[in-house]
């Protein structure tokens, strides 16, 4: 009888085609394509679970947020400058992509598709897949602005795996070489919000590690973390050193330098501060409207809803994080130790990288991934009358 395939091995197989378009093929039709096709495969799975009437808080929230985020995406696909769709499809396609896959992966892990050893595969295909994305990257971006050195946002890419690492719970040794090569990008790609986010990620799994594991494994993360904070400093004394880059980069960043986010920031506050139109308020000026009154993305999501979307939208994307906040808390109920600090972790940098990013709409596929397995099993066993031990799944 033949296998079937795999849908998240197709899922996980295209998002890395995705991100090679200009190294494996030129940019164009074939990743609008690809693209088109993981938003079908998401819309798709929303559709079973709707049939199914999985009502779970999370995936209820995430919904809203997609249909919000649908009717302002189509509002600007009407009213663009009709020159050019796919630049006026963007805020729309980047919304799906970000959020359909929370339910995709749901409905996997209900389905049995995704499992942690799956998981544990897709690590290393990914952590290999970002670093190669990296360095195109880095690549490209010297090219064009002529430097010897820049800022790389795929920073945030690697910020985004840490939490996959809790899956080898059973391997530390292979936790931290994971997590060292993961600090190790971060660091280099210099973007001082993915480096405050990535230092409080490990400072929780160091933590894990220690309240949770046996003694024998206790021991052992009290010497690898050392080993690790010590590389780190060793490794950030050598970029201060070498990379003048790197050293103006700290400088700044103590004397308070923003990168300009300061100035749009204020444009936009003002522009929310000052307006006087009801319709406004509530809703928003509509999709990419920071652009028209900053000149740029707001680069923090509660600035950026608030005028795309209004009080409503801020209204809305509280209740997704409430209730994905809430998952999480209960979580510590239903899943093994390891789990609930990987949700736990996850949760920090969803929330966090609002503050200082765009996350919201740029959550990374393996985000989604976790958030939709995670969300799942911990709603699944809540479900399960009678049960007063921890599932175990990892």
């Amino acid at each position: 009888m033949t296998k079937r395939i795999n849908q998240c091995d197709v899922f996980v197989l295209l998002w890395a085609l995705y991100y090679l378009q200009g190294l494996l093929y030129p940019y164009g039709i074939i990743n609008q394509f690809i693209q088109f096709v993981m938003i079908l495969m998401g819309l798709i799975s929303l559709g079973h679970y709707l049939i199914q009437g999985a009502g779970q808080k999370a995936i209820n929230a995430t919904i809203i947020l997609i249909v919000m985020y649908c009717i302002y995406g189509v509002q600007i696909i009407i009213t663009g400058d009709g020159i050019d769709w796919t630049a006026d499809s963007t805020y729309l396609k980047n919304s799906l992509n970000s959020l359909l896959p929370i339910a995709f992966f749901y409905m996997q892990t209900k389905q049995g598709r995704l499992t942690s050893q799956r998981i544990r595969v897709y690590l290393l295909f990914i952590l290999s897949i970002i670093i190669v994305f990296y360095f195109f990257m880095e690549q490209r971006l010297l090219f064009d602005l002529d430097r010897d050195e820049t800022t790389n946002n795929s920073s945030y890419m690697f910020i985004s795996a840490i939490p996959l690492i809790y899956f080898f719970y059973n391997k530390p040794l292979l936790q931290y070489i994971l997590l060292a090569i993961i600090i190790v990008f971060t660091l280099m790609g210099m973007k001082r919000g993915a480096i405050a986010i990535g230092a409080c990620c490990m400072m929780i799994f160091l933590y894990s590690g220690i309240k949770e594991g046996s003694t024998r494994k206790k021991i052992f993360t009290v010497i690898l973390s050392v080993a690790i904070v010590f590389g780190i400093f060793y490794y950030v004394g050598y970029l201060i050193q070498s990379s003048d880059y790197f050293l103006s980069r700290i400088q700044s960043t103590m004397e308070g330098n923003t990168s300009g986010r300061d100035i749009i920031y204020s444009k936009i506050w003002n522009t929310i501060k000052y307006e006087h139109d009801l319709l406004n308020i509530l809703f928003g000026h509509g999709a990419n409207s920071t652009v028209r009154y900053a000149g740029n993305f707001a680069h923090q999501d509660w600035l950026e809803t608030a005028c795309n979307n209004g009080f409503i939208g801020i209204i809305i994307l509280v209740i997704f994080f409430v209730c994905i906040g809430h998952t999480v808390l209960i979580s510590r109920k239903y899943l093994q130790p390891h789990l609930y600090y990987c949700f736990v972790t996850l949760f920090f940098i969803c929330f966090t990288k609002t503050i200082f990013s765009m996350s919201i709409q740029n959550f990374d596929m393996y985000q989604s991934m976790l958030l939709g397995y995670l969300t799942y099993w911990t709603s699944s066993f809540k479900s399960r009358a009678g049960y007063h031990r921890r599932l175990n799944i990892g």
